[in-house]
């Protein structure tokens, strides 16, 4: 049972609907029914019948009450025990029912006097008190006289009529036979007159909503009840009575419309919790308060006419049922006068009070306006002055679009300059370093060897220095974006020992790595990135280092939930920062998919920073001393790089140092473990190692419109074994092509007449198979490298050129070239040979 709000509940579901039940019962009186107009001439048929019906229904009707008991229970006491009062009332007039039956077929005997009376005499009191004591509407002690004087003039009323037509006629009648038959005759009727009394108290009282259709049912079971009850005494008086007929049939009636009434009581939905509190949710009606005046004006024609006719009841008794009726009429009067004058009063005090509250009111709306109208005037202020902040903001607005657009222009000013500045600087220096790529493969003087070594390390360390750039600019321009795809933390490690690996070793420096057991196999992330951080810290470990031993080492643990992880982090990059490892601990869980944090270190035994300058190691073009650069060069980009680079990871990095012993940068990485092996993931395919054509049959265009980079590319791919003839710019090249197929173009972007961009577009354009455009481009940034691309090439290198690049990038297509050169060759067969180009 589900509470719905205060006072309600739910029933559970009933065993059987009110539909049903009511189906039921119609059935079964149309049943009996059928049966009395078949067997109706047969009298013994219609007495047995007659007997042995009404018990089975009345059991039914009581087991109906007792089930409604049931489902009321958890709605409390005052609900409940009226309804098993009920059921055992009901359960007396079973039992009168049968003892009936069996006096009349089993002894043949009358069953009037017999045992059957008793349990039949006390159905009335019990049914009457249950009725009451059903939950109505709490009353006032003015409503309850009401009520009293109402009831009292309709038993006076009944009474009397009862008095004249059975309870005189009933002892009329049985002169002669014993007390108890007389006694029972006329205690039947004072029952009556008792359930007259409950239904005139049921009539009079208001009733909950919820319980008014099962009380309604009831009510009309006991009108039925001394209508029948009326009827038998008439036909007992004048001997007319017999079992098995219409008045029997009357009397189901009444059984099942009380069994309906608990079935009605166990399907209610909502039952009230009667309590003290006036329920609105109430219903009373009032035709009932003109029964009393009714019957009181019977009474006065019943005295009336006995005066001149003989009645079983003296006109003097009656005259004084009727004053009776008419001191309980000006008493109930004065009740009502009374209690409308205590209304009136109420009334004139709430009109007073009404009034009090109405003058209060138009005062306050007459304050409320006066203030209304001073609001309106603060409004009116406070408008004017937002206006014209409005108009400040827009101006201010107007300022700050102007100031965006000025500083998007100013960015892509810069990142236009970057891309021409990353242009001129690497195309010079593409000479620069790729012919003194091409003097160290030449048999040189140790000296001038040297002096070479030089210029070309000097020109690694310019590039370098451009690289940063380019990329502290992609980083403060919000354009660096991450991969992220598996690969294997200690694979990563590895590629970067062996970039630095021979700066060590030329310094006598010993170079170890430590990765603890728990750091997973496989983790997905960007490999690039974290090289590129790693690198940096490696190689500033190497460069500020004499002596010793530059040391890497990653520690690992699993992030269990966000505030451990929080916590975790915090110690990292807080209260562990003075110890070498970071402060985490070690979990041997590898569980595939987990969230790990994984902590970087590099340790070195260098010259270390003072305290008071490391918080300065992360800025940009800042190192600890100045005298540090020029000792060592750099222009302090590293370590500004490799801190934004963790920080777009999602990660922490910094510095302990002490001087004269060395220094040691840790970062932590949030990191997530790859569900499958570093072997089952997508890599890059690996080129075969032996080559599907021979170096001469490959035919290389290089369309380069700087005559230097012209002869440095040219010499690089000679010393590959590669031949390649060469034009200025990209009208040239189309034209060329038209005349002499290639294999492969190297194809510089910028150059007169057509840049790269549109020649290879014009290229791809062609119906016949294209030959592979590879971009050849002192341009470095990410969007050059996308629009190449786009525009149909297949390939993509970065000047300065060198072999190596070449010779990978070559390699990549080697197979391609080669199944189209076996194609080539049947064309060939079956037509001319294209012209070679001068």
């Amino acid at each position: 049972m589900e509470s719905i709000s205060d006072g309600y509940h739910l029933n559970e579901r009933p065993l059987i609907s009110f539909p049903r039940a009511l189906s039921l019962s119609l059935l079964v009186f149309l049943s009996n029914l059928l049966i009395f107009i078949l067997i109706r001439d047969n009298l013994e048929i219609s007495k047995t019948i007659s007997d042995l019906v009404p018990p089975i229904i009345n059991l039914i009707s009581t087991i109906s009450l007792a089930y409604a008991a049931y489902s009321s229970k958890k709605l409390g006491r005052a609900v409940w025990l009226p309804w098993i009062i009920l059921a055992v009332a009901q359960l007396s007039y079973t039992l009168g029912d049968a003892l009936w039956a069996i006096t009349e077929l089993v002894y043949h005997q009358s069953p009037f006097p017999s045992p059957a009376n008793g349990p039949y005499l006390a159905f009335y009191p019990l049914f009457a008190l249950g009725i009451l004591l059903l939950p109505a509407k709490p009353m006032t002690s003015g409503e309850k006289i009401k009520i009293f004087l109402d009831t009292g003039i309709v038993i006076i009323a009944s009474v009397l009529a009862f008095w004249a037509l059975l309870i005189a006629p009933t002892i009329v009648s049985n002169e002669g036979a014993d007390i108890l038959t007389v006694v029972l005759a006329v205690t039947y009727p004072v029952m009556d007159l008792l359930l007259i009394f409950t239904l005139m108290v049921v009539l009079f009282r208001g009733h909950n909503r919820a319980g008014v259709g099962s009380l309604a049912l009831l009510t009309a079971a006991m009108v039925l009840m001394i209508f029948l009850d009326i009827a038998f005494m008439r036909q007992s008086l004048h001997g007319e009575y017999s079992s098995g007929g219409l008045l029997d049939l009357g009397w189901y009636v009444s059984y099942i419309l009380i069994g309906l009434a608990g079935v009605l009581q166990a399907n209610s939905r909502q039952i009230a919790f009667f309590s003290r509190d006036l329920d609105p949710r109430y219903v009373q009606f009032t035709w009932p308060l003109y029964i009393p005046y009714i019957l009181a004006g019977a009474v006065f024609t019943l005295l009336i006419y006995s005066h001149d006719h003989p009645f079983p009841i003296t006109f003097s008794t009656i005259a004084l049922g009727v004053g009776c009726i008419i001191g309980l009429v000006i008493i109930r009067q004065i009740v009502a006068l009374n209690e409308n004058i205590r209304l009136y009063g109420i009334t004139v005090r709430e009109i007073a009070e009404r009034k009090a509250v109405e003058e209060k009111i138009r005062k306050l709306n007459e304050e409320l306006e006066s203030r209304v109208i001073e609001r309106t005037a603060q409004l009116d202020s406070t408008n004017k002055r937002l206006q014209k902040e409005i108009l400040e903001r827009k101006k201010t607005e107007e300022d700050l679009q102007k100031a965006k657009e000025a500083a998007e222009a100013a960015d892509r000013a810069k990142s236009e300059f970057l891309a021409v500045m990353s242009h001129e600087i690497r195309t010079p220096m593409n000479a620069v370093i790729g012919l003194t790529s091409l003097l160290l493969d030449m048999n040189l003087p140790s000296e001038q060897k040297e002096y070479i070594e030089i210029i070309r390390s000097s020109g690694d360390t310019l590039m370098a220095i451009i690289n940063d750039i380019l990329d502290f600019s992609k980083i403060e321009s919000g354009r660096m974006e991450l991969e992220s795809h598996p690969f294997g933390p200690k694979e990563c490690i590895e590629e970067c020992i062996g970039l630095v690996a021979t700066k060590a070793r030329d310094k006598g420096l010993k170079l170890s790595c430590s990765i603890s057991e728990a750091t997973p196999k496989v983790i997905v992330g960007d490999p690039t990135r974290l090289r590129q951080v790693l690198v940096n810290l490696l190689g500033n470990a190497i460069k500020f280092t004499e002596k010793g031993e530059v040391a890497i080492s990653i520690k690992s643990q699993v992030e269990r939930n966000k505030m451990e992880a929080e916590a975790t982090r915090n110690a990292a990059g807080g209260a562990a920062e003075g110890q070498a490892d970071g402060g985490l601990g070690t979990t041997p869980e590898t569980a595939k998919g987990c969230r790990y944090l994984l902590h970087f270190s590099v340790r070195d035994t260098g010259i270390g920073i003072p305290k008071d300058r490391i918080d300065k190691l992360f800025q940009s073009f800042t190192q600890a001393d100045m005298s540090t650069t020029r000792k060592y060069g750099g222009t302090g980009l590293g370590l500004a790089i490799s801190k934004r680079l963790v920080e777009i990871m999602g990660g922490k990095i910094w510095a302990e140092s002490e001087v004269g012993i060395g220094s040691t940068f840790s970062f932590y990485l949030p990191v997530e473990a790859s569900p499958l092996p570093l072997t089952e993931q997508k890599e890059v395919p690996v080129r075969p190692q032996p080559k599907s054509c021979p170096s001469s049959s490959i035919r290389i265009l290089l369309a380069e419109d700087n005559p230097v980079n012209q002869k440095v590319v040219v010499q690089m791919l000679k010393k590959l074994g590669y031949r390649a003839d060469v034009v200025d710019d990209g009208r040239d090249a189309l034209r060329v092509l038209e005349r002499q197929a290639y294999d492969i173009i190297f194809m510089d972007i910028q150059m007169p007449e057509m840049d790269g961009f549109e020649a290879a577009r014009r290229i791809k354009e062609c119906g016949r198979e294209s030959p592979i455009i590879i971009a050849l481009t002192a341009c470095a940034l990410e969007d050059d490298r996308e629009r190449c691309f786009r525009a149909g090439m297949d390939g993509y290198i970065s000047k300065p050129v060198k072999p190596e690049n070449l010779r990978e990038v070559i390699g990549d297509f080697e197979d391609k070239i080669a199944r189209r050169s076996s194609r080539s060759r049947g064309n060939d067969e079956s037509g001319e040979a294209m012209a070679p180009v001068n």
